[in-house]
């Protein structure tokens, strides 16, 4: 389901701007599709209420036309940089959301190869980003990012265009 109506305004406007930010300083034609939004009876592993059945998280699956299947390399590299500009918004790449209010799950495990799901239990949005940030190195950008806290590691149809 990619209905953002019921998502969480600070995050969707969170992920227009890492999209924007990326859009103005590398990619023109960047975009990010959300291939999960709202999913009212999304349950978690262990049998408890997902966070998308709550409207706090986003899947995105695609980046400039580049899918998990299609094109891991090239998906891979942008998710990194997707990932990359979240995490200098505040986000943290973890491998468990449990107490942690602005998260990104990705290349973590076997659940987030082929996705990056983003989630923030707060209203609030990010601050902006500084003036001066860069992204690390893009040319290697295909390599893993480091999960945060002491764990290792939109445009188009999505109502996501800036």
């Amino acid at each position: 389901n990619k209905d953002l109506s019921k998502i969480n305004r600070a995050l969707v406007q969170d992920v227009k701007t890492a999209t924007e930010f990326i859009r103005q300083n590398y990619d023109k034609d960047f975009y990010a599709v959300v291939s999960s939004a709202y999913r009212p009876d999304s349950i978690t592993i262990s049998g408890k209420k997902s966070i998308h059945a709550k409207g706090l998280a986003l899947d995105i699956a695609d980046f400039i036309g580049n899918t998990y299947s299609n094109n891991s390399d090239e998906f891979t590299k942008w998710g990194n940089i997707f990932v990359q500009v979240l995490v200098k918004m505040g986000y943290k790449s973890v491998k468990s959301e449990a107490g942690e209010p602005k998260t990104i799950l990705w290349l973590d495990d076997k659940n987030h190869l082929n996705h990056v799901h983003i989630s923030n239990t707060t209203q609030s949005t990010s601050p902006d980003l500084p003036k001066d940030f860069k992204i690390d190195d893009i040319a290697d950008a295909t390599q893993n990012i480091p999960n945060q806290g002491g764990t290792t590691q939109y445009q188009t149809d999505t109502g996501l265009s800036s």
